[in-house]
């Protein structure tokens, strides 16, 4: 094929068919196209730190770590050893 067959994608760079209806290495097509030179001015995307601010603005809470722990331990705790007894008088 001659070299007038391809140009290069507006996106990344790369060279694609002429009649390619997306970029095969970077996806991209003329509607929906997305690379990181697209300007979002427009867009208010988070920082990088806001992840856990807006997780939380839009009603996600973080969950509380350690409060009915022991409880879960202990219950646990006396299940086992009531199997255990159970266990053992079956070879007494």
């Amino acid at each position: 094929m001659a070299d007038a067959d391809f140009v290069l994608c507006p996106h990344c760079g790369e060279e694609i068919r002429r009649d390619a209806l997306a970029c095969r290495h970077c996806g991209s097509d003329d509607s929906t196209g997305w690379s990181h030179a697209t300007d979002y001015d427009g867009v208010d995307l988070p920082e990088e730190g806001d992840y856990e601010e807006g997780l939380e603005r839009e009603g996600f809470r973080k969950p509380k770590t350690g409060g009915r722990n022991w409880l879960m331990a202990a219950v646990s705790l006396v299940l086992m050893l009531l199997f255990a007894a159970w266990l053992l008088r079956g070879l007494w």
